[in-house]
């Protein structure tokens, strides 16, 4: 059973793809602006998570030292040397938490 949605309802909040999103400051992905491409539920999923998938695609951080906050967390969290061009931010799973879930600045916030 193919389960690609073209919107999804999570409390208040409806994503679609070609959404803005921005992640939250508790996500490994901080302070990244992205769109959503997909959004998968059920069988079609590619993670075990119990939410849905929703595939986003990051921009690259402006500024220098966004650049190496990213580059320093990724670091830390694979306990080896990360740069930017390292990290795959056109394809990334994000995972949707009820409580964690804000609207911002016209942007959905999302949580990993």
């Amino acid at each position: 059973m193919n389960n690609t949605t073209t919107e999804l309802q999570w409390g208040d909040v409806i994503f679609k793809p070609g959404q803005r999103v921005r992640t939250t400051d508790a996500s490994d992905y901080a302070g990244l602006d992205g769109v959503i491409l997909e959004i998968h539920t059920g069988e079609d999923k590619e993670t075990d998570n119990l939410t849905p998938d929703i595939h986003c695609c990051f921009d690259f951080p402006e500024s220098e030292a966004d650049i190496r906050k990213l580059e320093e967390r990724f670091s830390s969290l694979y306990n080896m040397p990360k740069k930017l061009d390292d990290l795959a931010l056109d394809e990334v799973i994000m995972v949707l938490c009820q409580e964690k879930v804000q609207i911002k600045y016209n942007q959905f916030s999302l949580f990993m």
